[in-house]
């Protein structure tokens, strides 16, 4: 099996096996994640700055103050697995810097949802942005974790929109 398969695994003697001889890519994997964070949310700040004076700004501040929180825990939360990956699998569930980075990712959606709702730009990219947030509220609040690739998909989906010519926010 290949390092990808380590986070869909819980036993832990499972997850060494599975590490076992992959310790470099699975480091750099998880380089290549946290790269994708802090663009991410970098790309979310740069958006906050070119709204700035909107009815929305304390909302968008909002959102911006909990992406770059988020990505300062997950940063934080990630160096282990750089120099121990063994460790950081055995610590990474009960990391408070993990459930920090969960709960201010959230935030910060459900941040940019409203934004959008509020702005009146693009009402659907709002309710997605809210639905997809609520859920992975739910998911942290049932199983402890929650599906971190549903919140970037949104992410995604928001870059393309804002993206296209002409769009109310970013004409």
């Amino acid at each position: 099996m290949q390092p990808a398969n380590i986070y869909g695994t819980a036993d832990p003697a499972e997850q060494r096996q599975i590490l076992s001889g992959h310790e470099t890519q699975f480091s750099v994997s998880q380089l290549i994640s946290l790269a994708g964070i802090l663009v991410m949310a970098n790309g979310y700040g740069v958006f906050a700055l070119s709204l700035r004076g909107r009815q929305a700004a304390p909302l968008i501040y909002g959102g911006a103050a909990a992406f770059v929180l988020a990505d300062v825990s997950v940063a934080l939360a990630l160096l282990p697995a750089f120099s121990d990956p063994i460790t950081f699998l055995a610590s990474r569930l009960n990391s408070p810097l993990i459930a920090a980075f969960a709960w201010l990712t959230v935030a910060g959606f459900g941040f940019w949802g409203l934004i959008f709702l509020r702005e009146r730009t693009s009402r659907w990219l709002g309710w997605i942005t809210l639905g997809a947030s609520a859920l992975a509220a739910i998911g942290i609040v049932l199983n402890g974790a929650f599906v971190v690739e549903l919140l970037y998909l949104v992410a995604l989906v928001t870059g393309i929109v804002l993206a296209l010519p002409r769009h109310p926010l970013t004409a």
